[in-house]
């Protein structure tokens, strides 16, 4: 049982064990399931299975994000005062794992019973309060990356890691979770669903306890440190060049991500023809997510300087993406070429979003040296908001969109709509992740300036 020890932030700077990398991977192992069912399959859901109109499933989303954008940076600053013999940000872990899982299953839930109105308005209560439960669990767990090591190469490991043990549950859900609902009910997709989620939250659930009983949080500030006002927090982001650079870039990864979600099971169920596609390429996707977080253990060794290499795979990234657009996958050897191109855009682009990931906790030093504040949990909070709202507000505009076309659940779509959903998994990304890349060139902290940083604050 790994114990909270105090130190400084110099001999902090130590080498981790596969085994307490793993024990904190564990964490986003059991976070997966909560993150990964209602992005990929919940706009889905709510519209071709429960019935609600697109336009008010939009609408939900975007709502849901502006109360994310509320208590994002609320639950980072109260994480950031937490005081426990086990630190700041371990305790989150299991309270909130067990209630994201809870909420996960109550908004894949359809009550027969309700009204439409009746059932969208359970929808948007059950799904304020999994976005909540959720942030609970998801900016803790990033935050204890700061405060497991000081390490720039050790927290580009950990990144590797926690990517890699993601882009596998993902893999997995992705290849099984539509099969699953119609081999569980065949005759029934809304039961179909719901024993699909709880088979994957339950299986999920221990992994908390794991990440919350074998992680070690060493980076502890001194006992007779001030206790900032929650206020002075927003102060760090004035002039904090990484942080907004890392901000922007988190944008458009999110927005980037929405694209392909918001329309990817409308494209493999309207353009190719079958839904089940759209399992068969979310899985080589993350094959290539897999090799790629590997990958990032290997290269964060080599070279010093992490934008970078996020920079380069992000631009060949978009270049893969354009081709996209004219491969015929309403045939067979078009679906097995998209499928392959896929693969490689996974894998390229997710070596950069590695990068990226492992850049967070680095601008914890530079915000201490910067405004003598220590708010790693805030400041993350701040980030991935800008992630989770660029998905949000991506899937609420496509369903706006989708809605002034004309959409209609399982009938013959327009051409404008083919289109669409072929630009989204096309020339929208392309372009996206080109802006993403160029926020990288304002990231300027490198190994170098980061162990400066580590010197600097420890003397």
């Amino acid at each position: 049982m790994a114990e909270t020890t105090h130190s400084t932030l110099e001999s902090a700077s130590v080498e981790l064990k596969n085994k307490e990398r793993f024990n904190y991977a564990a964490g986003v192992i059991g976070m997966m399931v909560p993150f990964t069912l209602p992005l990929g399959f919940l706009t889905f859901f709510w519209t071709d299975v429960a019935m609600i109109p697109i336009g008010i499933v939009g609408t939900v989303l975007m709502v849901g994000k502006l109360w994310d954008a509320i208590n994002d940076p609320i639950i980072g600053g109260i994480a950031d005062r937490t005081t426990t013999k086990r630190g700041r940000y371990r305790p989150w872990m299991i309270p909130s794992g067990i209630i994201s899982n809870l909420t996960c299953l109550l908004v894949f839930l359809r009550i027969p019973a309700l009204s439409e109105t009746g059932q969208i308005v359970y929808y948007f209560a059950a799904y304020f309060i999994f976005v909540a439960a959720f942030t609970a669990l998801e900016i803790p767990h990033i935050s204890m990356m700061s405060t497991i090591t000081t390490d720039y190469t050790q927290r580009g490991l950990l990144a590797s890691w926690r990517q890699t043990s993601a882009q596998v549950v993902m893999t997995v859900m992705n290849a099984t979770f539509i099969p699953m609902t119609i081999y569980l009910v065949p005759n029934d997709r809304a039961a179909g669903y719901f024993w699909a989620v709880l088979i994957y939250i339950t299986i999920s659930t221990p992994f908390y306890f794991i990440c919350y009983f074998g992680s070690k949080e060493r980076v502890i500030p001194p006992v007779n440190e001030v206790k900032v006002p929650f206020s002075e927090s927003y102060k760090a982001l004035k002039g904090n060049k990484p942080v907004i650079m890392l901000m922007a870039a988190h944008l458009c990864h999110g927005l980037n991500a929405a694209t392909g979600i918001a329309s990817g099971m409308y494209f493999w169920t309207y353009v190719a023809g079958d839904i089940i596609y759209s399992a068969v390429n979310a899985t080589f996707m993350s094959f290539g997510s897999i090799i790629a977080a590997v990958l990032m253990g290997v290269l964060v060794k080599k070279y010093s300087n992490k934008r970078n290499i996020a920079m380069i795979s992000w631009f060949v990234s978009a270049f893969i993406a354009i081709f996209m657009f004219w491969i015929p996958v309403d045939t067979s050897s078009g679906r097995m070429l998209f499928n392959i191109i896929s693969f490689v855009r996974g894998l390229v682009n997710n070596v950069g979003f590695v990068c990226l990931f492992s850049m967070v906790p680095d601008v914890t030093e530079y915000t201490m040296a910067k405004y003598n504040l220590r708010a790693s949990g805030f400041i993350f909070a701040c980030i991935n908001f800008m992630f989770k709202f660029g998905i949000s507000f991506g899937q609420g505009v496509m369903g706006w969109i989708m809605s002034a076309m004309g959409y209609v659940p399982g009938a013959s779509q327009p051409q404008s709509l083919i289109v669409l959903w072929r630009s989204c998994m096309s020339f929208i990304p392309a372009i996206i992740t080109c802006l993403g890349a160029l926020c990288f060139m304002g990231y300027t902290l490198t190994k170098e300036s980061h162990e400066e940083l580590l010197r600097t604050l420890d003397a």
